[in-house]
């Protein structure tokens, strides 16, 4: 087995063959001249950091990562959810055929984007925005992934978007995603001025978050079934969080860097993903593929000790992936009950009269929602309908004569 290994000095290596390592010997992975001066800034900002030293190297790495992660966010089902997401984070990308998608999801201040701050933290890379372009991503790809220009010796790495919208989500997006998930179909071809076609190699894991259940829509399908969803709540205790900057990332990354530097630790990945070939009940093919590398992870990781326990954390995760409910959805059971709350409080004052809901009502409540960035498009009136009518609520003439949503 052949492994390209990286020194301090930035030198790479070749191991596992002797000709070729006498032959790359002296291999060095081109250096802009900026950094010439081989001065690091980042290790130097890192010196302001983590005066607590949160690492301890006699742990295992996903106990120093979860540690971390208690600091800055707290998991929302953390038994379901936090294993398969420390097996995402410490995944050997460069081990792996499939590279599952992760999709933090939930609302405003709930979390989600300080995941993608410690994917980011923990493997060096630079968190892309929404309006990132294609070029940009095509970059970061590149400069992450590769020691070399040829792109031959692979680092491990992962892909970092915060904030995705639909509306952001385009086709050339959506094709980085849809075909970097599998080593088979990662080569995008992209047109240039020339008229002559650039090829792309787009494979590594990749993390988005969003407010937006856009993912959850018929028409990205096929996005869905390559990802692992991470649903986030909001806390309400009003705990302090520290962010993810102010922790010493310097500790973590060299862990995983050292870890799978090691061949025997390579080799014993490689052993264990050819021992997952049987699908396991409860599972269908999708949900297998993407988690026959995670079920390595887990193992390799020291997140679970065995075969079964990770399998039964697997299992545990898909069956708890449930589609949520849309924010209108939400949105409009919050306004019927705090209107049913003031029809019961008129009841108690000698008010006689049918419980029923103003449309104009409703309808501020939605643009007030839309203003607050709770929703992340305009709501058409047709999908207020669809989703009063799935709670029971139909447009009728009321008591006065009126349009009113009435319940049924």
């Amino acid at each position: 087995m052949l492994n390209a290994k990286e020194d301090d000095d930035g030198k790479v290596s070749i191991l596992g063959d002797p000709v070729l390592a006498q032959a790359h010997d002296e291999f060095v992975p081109p250096t802009p001249k900026a950094y010439g001066n081989r001065i690091d800034f980042q290790l130097l900002r890192s010196l302001g950091n983590d005066d607590e030293q949160s690492f301890n190297p006699e742990l295992p790495l996903h106990v120093n990562l979860e540690n971390a992660l208690g600091r800055c966010v707290t998991i929302h089902e953390p038994a379901r959810q936090l294993p398969i997401i420390k097996a995402f984070l410490l995944l050997p990308s460069a081990l792996i055929n499939i590279a599952p998608i992760g999709i933090a999801l939930g609302p405003s201040g709930s979390g989600k984007s300080t995941l993608c701050k410690v994917a980011a933290e923990l493997h060096r890379v630079q968190i892309l925005a929404a309006s990132s372009t294609y070029a940009a991503v095509r970059n970061q790809v590149n400069t992450s992934r590769w020691f070399d220009e040829e792109c031959v010796y692979e680092r491990h790495t992962m892909l970092v978007f915060d904030d995705l919208k639909e509306h952001a989500f385009n086709p050339d997006l959506f094709t980085l995603f849809r075909c970097g998930y599998d080593r088979a179909t990662e080569t995008i071809a992209i047109a240039t001025e020339g008229g002559k076609n650039l090829e792309f190699k787009s494979f590594c894991p990749k993390l988005f978050s969003t407010v937006s259940q856009f993912p959850f829509d018929s028409k990205y399908e096929e996005l869905l079934r390559r990802s692992l969803v991470f649903f986030f709540q909001k806390d309400e205790s009003q705990r302090e969080y520290d962010d993810p900057s102010d922790i010493g990332w310097n500790e973590y990354s060299e862990a995983f860097r050292k870890k799978w530097e090691d061949n025997q630790n390579c080799l014993q990945f490689i052993e264990l993903l050819k021992g997952f070939k049987s699908k396991p009940k409860g599972l269908n093919h999708s949900q297998w593929k993407i988690s026959r590398p995670l079920v390595a992870s887990l193992i390799a990781n020291e997140i679970a000790p065995n075969y079964l326990t990770a399998i039964g954390l697997i299992k545990e995760y898909w069956a708890g992936m449930v589609p949520p409910k849309s924010p209108l959805f939400q949105i409009l059971v919050d306004v019927i009950a705090s209107q049913r709350t003031a029809w019961e409080q008129n009841l108690e004052h000698g008010y006689v009269g049918p419980f029923e809901i103003s449309p104009k009502l409703v309808k501020d409540a939605v643009a007030l929602a839309e203003s607050l960035g709770q929703l992340d498009r305009r709501i058409q009136p047709h999908e207020i309908r669809d989703e009063m009518a799935a709670l029971g609520w139909t447009l009728k003439k009321g008591d006065g004569g009126e349009i009113k949503w009435l319940n049924d």
